[in-house]
This record gives structure tokens, C-alpha cells and sequence, in this order.
């Protein structure tokens, strides 16, 4: 065979490898299925045991077989690093692999505020340390990095030495507190620091602190604010400064204390009261009643008196009479509009006060007017004194009697007239009564009371006006002729005291009939024997005069 033939059969060899050569490398190598065979799967177990197994998994097209293929690997730096609290710590990583470029980072510690980043060949760690990572002065973290490829990693170790940073303490507490004037104010401060290591001391600058404001410690880091605020402190604001040290650094905080101001109830003063029937009371309520916040007040009255109560005027007017004796509570209510109060005022009217309406003593020739009186010449006083209104009292009621029989006579209203007979008679008994008392205070009072005879005189002259009204009542009635006179029923004559058979010489004041001045008079006073004998002989009179008249009449 020839070069040319020997060429020409290798040329001819060498094309007929290519094809099938190039038709052999169009397919991966998968030796477990036919050409172009779309629903083959692989079998994982397929190259350990050279079978199917049972339990098939679907890889992706470009895992390389585990015999063919390379772990990562770490470029290996430093492994030692310092950091400090409430800082950023950063760490970048790189890794190798023959097969991939997609490869997984990640760590194994649960740090909180740590991340990592990769692009598939390198990576980025980063940290932001917690401010409290450590307790003590400094912490050794350990961190354990891992790189994978699907298949196969690599790990790689670094220590980071955390390095603490002190925390300033911190006071709890409002920046305003507010407190209440006239009223016990606690307010509780403490002071904290997140380094559980450090020991807090709470304090507060006492130059700072109002007048009357304590802080009272109850343990080291806390303690209580206690104030009363005065009314004069109120709608005021201090700065009190409180400070806080865990021994390495100081925290200063400025509180302000607020004081609100409390309503100061209105105040109302005035003492009790006491007058004489007779007597106007005034009383000027306004006055009376006072406020520290100066506050508009109103003044009220409660109960029976407020009748006499001027509200324009604050002014209480109470003009007394007889009928007014006794005590009354006289109820004052002052209010600012927040709140009130309310007083009771007592007011006592006597009927007749000797202090205030003074009556001549029974015995005005005392050797020594110093020397204070027996019981029983202030009994005798008083007694004296009832007669003086009593008698008084008497005359009052036969001059009204003589007006209104005068103005009945006028007009010659004959019925009336008669009727003004009956009110002199019984104006004759309470007369006759008043004899009586007098009589029995001459014999009480013996040698110690005064001139009793001015009583009787007294007595005798209304006696005989009685006797001249009733006579002239009889003449215009046509009982009795106009010659006809009454004479005087008093006899003249000594009274006898229990104690003496002698005249009583006294010292008495005579009752002004008319309002006039009292006349001072000496004498022997005069008896009453003859009283009943005179009274009956009236009655005899009378009783014949009415029958004369009826037998005239008839």
C-alpha cells in the first residue's frame, strides 16, 4: 500500500471518529438513560451502589457529583479583635471554591444586632453592640463563621474583645411635680443605671430646695419629696436639682416643683350678744367677715331672723319689744363661691337688766358705798323694782281707759260710757291686788327698805281718779245727781312691821304719774286696817244706787 492510499485511509478514519465523537459529547454524561430520553431521573444512590434506589431527589443540572467535587475554603486573617459597647463592629470574609461562585455565608451565634451580607465569594459581618453587652469591664465574644457550597464548608473562628462603656445614671422622674398649697405633698424619685455593676447614689442640692421641702432617703439610689406648701408659696415655681453618680460619672437633672394654689375658706368673727327689751340691735355682718385669698364673699342669714338682714348692706337690724324676750341664734353663712361657713351667734334680750337700767337701791344711806349688798336687799331691789312696773303698768291702763271714756262722752254714746264701769272695776281690782303686794313688801323689808308711804300716796291718788271716773260715768248716766262727791277710801295711819310695833321710818322714790321727775320724801308710812271695812261699804253704795234706779225707772 502506497503513502497515498495509507493517508487517504487515515484521513478517512479520523473523519468518521469526529462524528461520533461529537455526537457522544452533545449528551451529559448519564450512562443510566437513552439518548434524548426527556423523563429521566437521576438516582442519588446511583454511584454508591451502582442500582436504583428507592428514594429519588432532583439536583439541579450544574451540582457537581460529590466525588468530583471541592469544599470552599476560607482566606484565613486575623482572628483577634477589640470593640467597645454601643459601637459597630465590622468583620469582611472571603472563601474559595473550584467549582462555584455562589457560595453561602452565615455564623452560628445568636448576637443580637448582627447581620451579614455576601455576594456569593465574600462577605460582611456587621454588629452594633448593645450598650449593656457587659456586665463586667469586658467580655470575650466568640464567633464561628461557616461557608458552603450546597455540599461541602469550611469554618472559621474569630474573638472579638467587647470592651465596656459606662452608662450615665438616670433619675426617674417628672419634669414638673405639682403640689397642692396647705396640704402634706410626697412625691417618690429614684435614680437607675443599666450597668447592673455600678451602685447609684441619689442626692439632691438642698440650697435648691423650697422652704419646708424634705427629701428623705429610703434607700441609696431613691427617697421621697415631703412639702407642705404655705399659702404664701402658692402659684409659685422652684428648680430643685437632683443628682445622680455611679462613681464614674454624674447625671444632673433640673425638677421643677409647682405649687397650685388651695381655696382658703372665708372666715366670719363676732362675739354674742346681749340686750334689754327695748334696745335696737345693729350689727354689721360685713364687717364681720374676712378672706385671705380676697375673694368676693356672700353673706346670707338662716332661720327666723333673716327678715332683718340688709344683704346690700351686710347689715343685721333688729328693734326688740316685749315679745322678743329670751335667747335666739342668730345663724350668719359667709361663702367665696368655693366654700363656705357658717356661725351661730347668740343673742340673749332681757326683759329688764338692773345692771344696764339701773333702779335706786332700797337703801341708799349704805355707810360704804364699796361694800357689795346683802342678798337680801338685792332681793328687796328686785322686788321694788316689780312693784315700779307693775303699779306703772296699772296706770297706763286707766289712762287709756279715762281717753277712750272721754271720747265717748263727747259724742254722748251712752253704751260705751257704761261699759268703761266694768273696765274701772276691774282696773279697782288690780289695784286692790296691788295694795296687797305692798303691804307685803313693807313687812319683808322692815327698817331696811325706803318710804313706803310714796307707794300709798301713790295708790290713794289713782284710787280717787278711779272714784271720780266712775262718779261722773254715773251722772251721765243719770245714776247718780252732779253734787254728788266721792271722798278718799284711804285712811292715814302707820303700817307695823313683823319686826318693830313702831312707825316705819324709811326712804322710798315716788312713782312719776305723768313721766316727770321722782320726788325724794321723808315720812310715816300709812296703814291699810281699814281696807275691807271701805270696800264693803263701796259695794253697799253701788248696790243701793242700782236699785234706786230701777225703781226711778220703772
Amino acid at each position: 500500500m502506497n503513502i497515498k492510499k495509507t493517508l487517504a485511509i487515515t484521513l478517512l478514519v479520523l473523519f468518521v471518529l469526529s462524528i461520533v465523537g461529537q455526537s457522544v459529547l452533545a449528551e451529559p454524561y448519564e450512562p443510566n438513560f437513552k439518548y434524548g430520553d426527556p423523563n429521566f431521573q437521576f438516582k442519588q444512590d446511583f454511584f454508591d451502589s451502582s442500582m436504583f434506589g428507592p428514594f429519588e431527589i432532583e439536583l439541579p443540572y450544574n451540582l457537581i457529583p460529590a466525588e468530583f467535587n471541592t469544599a470552599p475554603k476560607f482566606s484565613v486573617g486575623q482572628k483577634y479583635f477589640n470593640a467597645k459597647e454601643d459601637a459597630t463592629f465590622t468583620f469582611e470574609m472571603y472563601a474559595a471554591d473550584l467549582e462555584s461562585n455562589s457560595l453561602k455565608f452565615s455564623y452560628n451565634e445568636n448576637l443580637k444586632g448582627a447581620s451579614i451580607k455576601s455576594n456569593g465569594k465574600s462577605a460582611k459581618f456587621t454588629w452594633t453592640i448593645p450598650q449593656s453587652f457587659t456586665d463586667a469591664d469586658h467580655k470575650f465574644q466568640e464567633i464561628n463563621f461557616v461557608v458552603s457550597d450546597g455540599q461541602a464548608s469550611d469554618t472559621m473562628k474569630i474573638i472579638v474583645n467587647v470592651e465596656n462603656v459606662n452608662i450615665l445614671p438616670y433619675i426617674q422622674t417628672l419634669n414638673t411635680i405639682t403640689f397642692t398649697e396647705n396640704e402634706v405633698n410626697s412625691h417618690y424619685i429614684y435614680a437607675y443605671d443599666s450597668d447592673v455593676i455600678d451602685t447609684v447614689k441619689l442626692s439632691v442640692d438642698a440650697s435648691t430646695l423650697p422652704t419646708g421641702a424634705k427629701f428623705i432617703s429610703d434607700s441609696f439610689s431613691s427617697g421621697n419629696i415631703i412639702w407642705q406648701p404655705t399659702f404664701d408659696q402658692g402659684n409659685k415655681e422652684y428648680k430643685v436639682v437632683f443628682t445622680a453618680n455611679d462613681g464614674k460619672d454624674t447625671t444632673n437633672r433640673i425638677v421643677t416643683f409647682k405649687v397650685v394654689e388651695k381655696n382658703q375658706a372665708p372666715e366670719f368673727t363676732m362675739a354674742d350678744q346681749t340686750v334689754t327689751v327695748g334696745t335696737t340691735l345693729d350689727l354689721d355682718l360685713k364687717n364681720a367677715a374676712s378672706d385671705k385669698d380676697k375673694d368676693p364673699l356672700t353673706i346670707s342669714i338662716e332661720g327666723t331672723l333673716k327678715d332683718k338682714f340688709d344683704a346690700t348692706t351686710g347689715k343685721f337690724t333688729w328693734k326688740t319689744t316685749t315679745t322678743d324676750a329670751g335667747e335666739h341664734t342668730l345663724t350668719v353663712v359667709v361663702t367665696d363661691g368655693v366654700d363656705a361657713v357658717k356661725k351661730d351667734v347668740k343673742i340673749t334680750i332681757k326683759a329688764f337688766d338692773v345692771n344696764s337700767n339701773p333702779i335706786p337701791p332700797v337703801n341708799p344711806a349704805v355707810p360704804n358705798p364699796a361694800l357689795p349688798k346683802t342678798a337680801v336687799q338685792l332681793a328687796l331691789d328686785a322686788d321694788y323694782a316689780a312693784l315700779q312696773v307693775d303699779f306703772k303698768a296699772l296706770e297706763d291702763d286707766f289712762d287709756q281707759y279715762q281717753e277712750d271714756y272721754n271720747k265717748a262722752k263727747k259724742v254722748n254714746d251712752l253704751n260705751n260710757v257704761d261699759k268703761y264701769t266694768t273696765k274701772l272695776e276691774k282696773v279697782d281690782d288690780k289695784l286692790k291686788d296691788l295694795r296687797n303686794e305692798v303691804k307685803d313688801f313693807i313687812t319683808k323689808s322692815g327698817n331696811t327698805a325706803g318710804d313706803n308711804k310714796n307707794i300709798i300716796d301713790n295708790a290713794e291718788e289713782l284710787k280717787v281718779d278711779i272714784e271720780d271716773l266712775r262718779d261722773d260715768i254715773n251722772v251721765v248716766l243719770g245714776k247718780q245727781s252732779a253734787t254728788s262727791v266721792s271722798g278718799n277710801v284711804f285712811k292715814s295711819g302707820s303700817v307695823t312691821s313683823q319686826d318693830s310695833n313702831k312707825p316705819v321710818e324709811v326712804k322710798m322714790l315716788q312713782f312719776p304719774l305723768t313721766g316727770g321727775a321722782i320726788a325724794d320724801t321723808t315720812s310715816t308710812g300709812t296703814g291699810f286696817g281699814d281696807l275691807a271695812f271701805l270696800i264693803g261699804g263701796i259695794v253697799i253704795l253701788f248696790t243701793i244706787i242700782m236699785f234706786l234706779l230701777v225703781v226711778l225707772l220703772k
